[in-house]
């Protein structure tokens, strides 16, 4: 659920947010949000709808980061596929 909700509110995939706090230069310390269900582990992408905009996301976990990056892509996709 935390990847999920770290990707529809940030909006942006949760590989991306946790690579951009890592950056040794323009990085931040993952406390500096104060969120206890903000998370920077892949596997959170958010769903847009036909126009771009953030209507969800999806969160997998469990597997390897990797595989949870892909499954998550794949869903998303089924997802926007279908939603018209």
């Amino acid at each position: 659920m935390n990847k999920a909700y770290t990707a529809a509110r940030d909006e942006a995939e949760t590989i991306e947010i946790g690579n951009m706090l890592r950056d040794k230069e323009l990085g931040a310390d993952i406390a500096f949000y104060g969120d206890s269900q903000f998370t920077e582990w892949g596997g959170g992408i958010p769903v847009r709808d036909s126009s771009g905009v953030v209507i969800g996301a999806v969160g997998v976990s469990g597997m390897p980061e990797a595989e949870d990056i892909e499954f998550a892509r794949l869903a998303v996709h089924a997802i926007e596929k279908h939603s018209g």
